[in-house]
């Protein structure tokens, strides 16, 4: 007895998948020139590092937290997609808005931060909607002004705010 070919002759086995392309990205709105869009580093997809999704980022998103005589520096670094990319600069956004400015240095390090994420996030914002993923991309959730911690830095800013408006109103001079 004899055991069919796996393949029928006319079939190449090993013939190249027909949607891989070697050429940089085209299929993303910002087109092949785009940094990122490029699916293909070295023969490999750049997958994200959450869903395994692509078109994937190298990005770096930061926090920083200033307590009164120490300060953190947290970072997330890797190739993400634009959800999962997203979900982690709003979480991280929120948290250095909420928890950077408790030290005297963290006044002038956390804008730093702030500014540097916001470089991240518009590389986040330039990548198409993911496919080919292991896993659902993450959901990005409520954007950084809706937020319970940027909420709270709104309103303590609101508050210092008026604080010296009152005392330079009723200041004697």
């Amino acid at each position: 007895m004899t055991t069919p070919h796996p393949h029928p002759p006319h079939a190449q086995p090993h013939a190249p998948h027909p949607q891989r392309q070697d050429a940089p990205y085209a299929a993303s709105p910002q087109g092949a020139g785009h940094p990122g869009a490029t699916p293909w580093a070295g023969g490999a997809p750049v997958r994200c590092k959450i869903c395994g999704g692509w078109p994937a980022a190298f990005v770096t998103i930061r926090a920083h937290r200033g307590m009164i005589a120490l300060m953190t520096f947290l970072s997330q670094s890797g190739p993400f997609c634009r959800p999962c990319g997203v979900a982690v600069y709003r979480r991280m956004t929120a948290q250095s808005l909420w928890q950077g400015w408790w030290s005297p240095f963290s006044l002038v390090i956390n804008p730093i931060v702030l500014l540097m994420n916001l470089v991240a996030r518009r590389q986040l914002y330039r990548l198409a909607y993911p496919s080919g993923g292991w896993h659902p991309p993450l959901d990005p959730g409520k954007p950084v002004p809706q937020r319970p911690g940027a909420i709270a830095f709104a309103v303590i800013l609101l508050a210092l705010v008026g604080l010296v408006a009152v005392s330079a109103l009723t200041s004697p001079s």
